[in-house]
């Protein structure tokens, strides 16, 4: 295959498409963030969507659970953190490790911030019949699975 059919292969890759809707979702989340006056970045919100689901846990589970590489997501617990609205405290089971929790600001801001992220992401899929939603996931599922 030549490398001008590469090309025109990899940038009409399904991932390629996937990724700009991560960006453009992304952009538009922090926008409306900060439009509401909340100091937070799309990639803080999903830590903090993790920790709403399941708080207390070791930044392993939560970098698990949020898909970030463990690097980021301590940059992004610090961010968290600088803003009041995420603590480490000791494990007791285990010295070594500590837990990721919210809050009581992180809590009181839960329902805005879902709200926007509800806006930013659910509304422009409500828009697409379900059926169509449902083979996409699979698809999606499918490719995760290749990975």
């Amino acid at each position: 295959m030549k490398e001008s059919e590469i090309l025109n292969n990899l940038s009409r890759a399904i991932s390629r498409k996937i990724g700009k809707l991560n960006s453009v979702i992304r952009t538009k989340l922090t926008a409306e963030f900060n439009a509401q006056g909340l100091d937070l970045t799309a990639e803080m919100y999903s830590v903090l969507r993790c920790l709403w689901e399941k708080n207390g846990v070791n930044q392993q589970e939560l970098a698990e659970m949020s898909y970030k590489e463990k690097a980021n997501l301590t940059k992004l617990i610090d961010h968290l953190e600088r803003r009041g609205l995420v603590y480490r405290e000791m494990n007791q089971a285990d010295k070594r490790n500590k837990l990721i929790f919210l809050t009581p600001r992180a809590n009181a801001i839960k329902g805005k911030v879902l709200r926007i992220a509800q806006k930013s992401v659910l509304v422009p899929e409500s828009n697409i019949p379900e059926q169509k939603l449902r083979i996409a996931r699979e698809v999606l599922d499918t490719l995760l699975e290749q990975y």
